[in-house]
């Protein structure tokens, strides 16, 4: 099948790239901003890589407001600890026997469970006590917060199911120095729980103590979010120096049975203490907003929309302006005058006011906002169009097309409009920066789509959190870099456009 474009054609179209990019090459500003358009393009191009889901819904990946990890390049920042997630592989301390009662306390790998076994060998019911304990390594300076998650079961072996027994269950923190922070604390001595118990929300008893947060309690869980200091009158807090840490908790079981229904009595208690998350005070490239949200992910997923914005909104405004234009030029007569006066009216109405009221009332839509862009930025190059086609349609080769027969349609679509592209080309380009500058604009103050993830809409949540205030400089300065540099592109690859394709702009070379 033969190629729709004749060889000659192809001779030509080629002839006129070489030629525009040699001068494109010769031109330093369009070259800055192509370069930097390449950067955007490239994070456009990998944002689904970076970004994986909805940036703002992984929330708590460190603390909030956490500054970037590079700033622990500096001494004063060098301690802030990173995100760190310490688990706690427990071993059973020891064994308990005593003249009346025989204990056995073993740990189960495959069930993360302490199995409990217990012989009851006289009328006297004695309390038994035996311990788990492991250690980790703190290796940064003391957080702000931590948090951990304490669930138990238990339940009786086949021997002995009418078993009863109490229980007092005590978790300690020992630091470098030795010192013991008791962080969950429960005594069930006198309270005789029967067996089984599956599940079972341990209320935890919280100390009144400065620094402890209200204990959230959920059936067979007990989550507690603590803050640093735990202990401010004594002074010291938890995970507050480097070193080796020791993690020990201590169970007592309370027999409330003797004689037969005592022998041989099983207990099993699972319990499920995985070990600490610690969010971190750095965090990634450009650190975390109010919700430990990342912000680099934020700033990634912004480019796509960005783009789409910017150049869907310029390019529903040049096939606008060159619609207008092009008939209003060509026409002339009162179809002219009609089209120049509706310009002259939406160049008179406040953009962003309109802009304000539309999208409140139709909805704060990306695609619609993309649509109102475009409705009011095509006058101008309406009026730079037609006054191109006002000269170009008394030229000899309009003349010679209009004696051969040729329609309106044909001349506006053949000849008009090929020569006038160009310089609606390099007009487009000029306008992406206004299009998202103007969307930016809008999400700033409240009315952008709350769920794209834009820069402006980055903005916005940072005055609305407060970053401002807080100087949290890392949430404000990249997306507001990152609108400069896109803009500052298109401004620049535009005005390279415009002296190529403007003769009385281009430079002798």
């Amino acid at each position: 099948m033969p190629f729709p474009i004749s060889k000659e054609t192809r001779r030509i179209w080629a002839r006129r790239i070489k030629g525009f990019w040699y001068e494109f090459s010769h031109n330093k500003i369009g070259l800055v901003g192509l370069a930097i358009l390449i950067v955007y393009l490239i994070g456009a191009i990998t944002a689904d890589i970076i970004v994986k889901e909805d940036p703002t819904k992984a929330v708590f990946l460190a603390e909030s407001f956490a500054m970037p990890e590079w700033m622990r390049m500096f001494p004063q920042y060098k301690d802030l600890p990173l995100t760190t997630k310490i688990s706690l592989n427990w071993e059973v301390s020891q064994n308990f026997t005593s003249e009346t009662c025989s204990i056995t306390a073993e740990k189960n790998q495959t069930a993360n469970a302490v199995v409990v076994r217990y012989s009851e060998n006289g009328s006297t019911l004695q309390p038994v006590r035996f311990q788990l304990y492991t250690n980790a390594t703190w290796p940064y300076g003391p957080p702000k917060s931590f948090s951990s998650r304490f669930s138990w079961k238990a339940k009786p072996g086949a021997i002995d199911t009418k078993s009863t027994a109490g229980y007092s269950i005590e978790f300690l923190v020992i630091d470098p120095n030795g010192k013991e922070y008791p962080i969950w604390d429960s005594d069930y001595s006198q309270l005789r729980l029967p067996l089984p118990i599956e599940p079972h929300t341990v209320p935890i008893r919280t100390p009144a103590r400065s620094g402890y947060t209200d204990v959230q309690t959920l059936a067979g869980i007990v989550q507690e979010r603590i803050g640093i200091p735990i202990y401010a009158d004594a002074g010291a807090t938890v995970f507050s120096k480097k070193g080796n840490y020791a993690f020990m908790i201590e169970l007592t079981f309370q027999p409330t049975t003797t004689g037969v229904e005592a022998q041989n009595a099983t207990c099993v208690v699972q319990l499920g203490i995985g070990g600490f998350n610690i969010p971190g005070l750095v965090y990634g490239l450009l650190g975390c907003d109010h919700l430990g949200c990342d912000l680099f992910q934020q700033l990634i997923a912004g480019i796509r929309i960005s783009f789409s914005i910017g150049i869907l909104s310029a390019a529903i405004s040049m096939f606008m302006g060159i619609l207008v234009g092009v008939v209003a030029g060509y026409s002339g007569g009162f179809v002219d005058g009609a089209l120049m006066r509706m310009v002259d009216i939406l160049l008179c109405l406040p953009v962003l006011p309109l802009l304000m009221a539309l999208v409140t009332l139709y909805g704060q839509n990306v695609y619609y906002i993309v649509l109102l862009i475009a409705i009011f930025g095509w006058q101008g190059l309406s009026r730079l169009i037609r006054s191109q086609v006002l000269s170009l349609k008394e030229m000899p080769f309009i003349e010679c097309a209009r004696a051969s027969g040729g329609s309106n349609f044909y001349i506006m679509m053949r000849h008009l409009v090929p020569s006038i592209l160009p310089v609606a080309l390099a007009s487009m380009v000029l306008s992406v920066p206004a299009a998202i500058l103007t969307e930016a604009g809008l999400s700033f103050i409240g009315f952008g789509d709350p769920s794209a993830p834009t820069w402006g809409r980055m903005l916005q949540r940072a005055r609305e959190w407060e970053a401002f205030g807080r100087m949290a400089w890392w949430w404000i300065i990249p997306p507001g870099l990152a609108i400069t540099f896109i803009c500052v592109a298109f401004v620049f690859i535009g005005h390279a456009l415009d002296e190529i394709v403007n003769p009385r702009l281009r430079r002798r070379r």
